[in-house]
């Protein structure tokens, strides 16, 4: 089956927006389970699943459960969601492992996504 591609696009912004409010938290999470089906390579459903349990549920722990169970890890995943699971570890406090994940993305940047490594340095700034 073929989606829409500016509807795909669309939809996510507005799971992007939706899981800014705990309220809308059932929104967001259809939005991004829909996005997982239309476009299952792209980093944008687990993103926003790990932006649903860090905004709506104000759980690091949650969100790192998530991307790991999504297969996220140092080594694993995209640029994106490694960069979203450094941040959960960071604001869960497990800043070693933070700090460790981001150096390594940053170390081993071959320039594939520029935006993932922004918000790796940004985070490791915040450590200092």
């Amino acid at each position: 089956m073929e989606f829409n591609g500016e509807a795909i696009t669309k939809s996510t912004e507005l799971g992007f927006l939706a899981c800014r409010w705990p309220s809308l938290k059932p929104q967001a999470e259809a939005i991004f389970a829909a996005a997982g089906v239309a476009r299952p390579n792209s980093p944008a459903h687990i993103v926003g699943g790990a932006m649903v349990r860090l905004n709506c549920d104000n759980d690091p722990e949650k969100a790192i459960t998530f991307l790991k169970n999504e297969g996220i890890s140092g080594e694993s995943g995209a640029l994106a969601c490694r960069a979203f699971l450094g941040l959960s570890l960071y604001l869960a406090n497990h800043r070693q492992e933070s700090e460790q994940l981001l150096k390594t993305m940053i170390e081993n940047d071959n320039g594939s996504d520029p935006e993932a490594i922004a918000l790796a340095k940004s985070i490791l700034s915040r450590g200092k």
